[in-house]
């Protein structure tokens, strides 16, 4: 991958805050192949050449933290807190890329551009983050327990499918942002939807190292290793559920 010359996964490894310009990269070539390549569809084109070429890239990167928690005793989160902040700060950078289109491009081709993020602000689908009004604290909950379920469930089938679902939020968000609240109310939307990203953040997380152990450790299911995995993916997932409550407590102004 051409990408590879500019940022090594090596580096990311060694400095998370290379995952920022990564992000930066992988999703300012994405969206440019889908707005000028394939402009009928270039909400879902951008998405998809964003997520091709992430996926490998950030596979190579987790593989080197695997590697290492074989060899390092550490508490659960000095073991994942690195992958954590990688992910984050790639979400960020796709973020930043979609808001520089939103602020530079004409206004009239936006909606055009960005169909299904401007959809999703107000008819949220599965995979959003933007919670649609809900009457009740459940409908919220289940809402979102369905969501995190799905991030789980691909995450763990396709080992790193989660970054479609992430990357898909970060494009939302960042046209949220540069729509300047035209959609929803940026005030609002600030503290749940925070809470929610951060429990489908680690439901993602989850998933990919729950994956990654099954397939490392086919014949090793009674190693401390397997085992130690299979402790962090449930405590992350936990920790997914906790702040996927909390959020639809804070959004239906219960907490």
């Amino acid at each position: 991958m051409v990408v590879e010359s500019l940022i090594r996964p090596d580096w990311v490894a060694k400095n998370p805050f290379y995952s920022l310009f990564l992000g930066i990269t992988l999703a300012f070539i994405g969206t440019s192949i889908g707005l000028f390549v394939f402009p009928d569809q270039a909400a879902f084109a951008g998405l998809l050449f964003v997520t091709i070429a992430a996926v490998p890239f950030l596979q190579k990167i987790v593989d080197f933290e695997e590697e290492k928690k074989g060899k390092i005793a550490e508490s659960f989160w000095l073991r994942n807190r690195k992958i954590a902040l990688i992910y984050g700060l790639f979400f960020l950078g796709v973020v930043i890329t979609y808001l520089v289109w939103m602020l530079v491009l004409p206004k009239g081709v936006l909606p055009f551009f960005f169909d299904r993020q401007i959809l999703t602000l107000s008819q949220p689908t599965v995979l959003g983050f933007f919670s649609q009004v809900q009457l009740s604290f459940f409908g919220v909950l289940i809402n979102n327990l369905k969501i995190l379920a799905l991030i789980l469930l691909l995450s763990f089938i396709y080992g790193m499918g989660s970054i479609l679902v992430i990357t898909w939020n970060a494009s939302v968000l960042g046209v949220f942002i540069g729509s300047f609240g035209d959609y929803v109310s940026f005030i609002e939307f600030i503290p749940h939807t925070a809470l929610e990203f951060t429990g489908f953040f680690f439901a993602a997380m989850a998933g990919g190292l729950l994956s990654m152990a099954f397939d490392e450790n086919r014949a090793q299911y009674n190693s401390e290793k397997f085992w130690r995995a299979i402790q962090d993916c449930s405590a992350l997932f936990i920790l997914g559920v906790v702040l996927i409550i909390a959020g639809a407590l804070v959004e239906m102004r219960l907490f």
